[in-house]
């Protein structure tokens, strides 16, 4: 009996601590929906501090290969402000269940999506 007490209060820890966050308008996370990419990139560093080992990627839909790829940025933000999309990955290289996808448009934030789980799925 205790060994199923054990497994239903971890799967409730993970239930509960697990994040899918859209966010649309207003703050969050340390971010602002219609901030620069300038602006934007400021906060990311400031959460930098925080999350030492984060890394940023960017989607970019591929038109000569089968397969879209994701291109590992530098923290240079002449680099940064060439995408639309950047991914921040909080654990660092190849840890994706904590992360939070910004979507710029003319140069503004419009959304952004938060995803954590204290797992990986197969």
């Amino acid at each position: 009996m205790a060994l199923i007490i054990i497994i239903a209060v971890y799967v409730l820890f993970l239930w509960a601590s697990t994040i899918h966050d859209s966010v649309t308008e207003g703050s969050k996370y340390g971010l602002t929906i219609g901030d620069t990419k300038q602006q934007t990139y400021l906060r990311i560093l400031e959460l930098k501090k925080e999350y030492p080992l984060q890394v940023i990627y960017t989607y970019v839909p591929s038109q000569t290969r089968v397969q879209d790829e994701h291109i590992k940025l530098s923290y240079d933000f002449e680099e940064l402000k060439l995408y639309k999309q950047w991914r921040v990955y909080f654990k660092g290289d190849g840890e994706y269940s904590n992360s939070i996808r910004l979507n710029f448009d003319n140069d503004k934030l419009i959304n952004f999506y938060r995803h954590r789980q204290y797992y990986e799925l197969p």
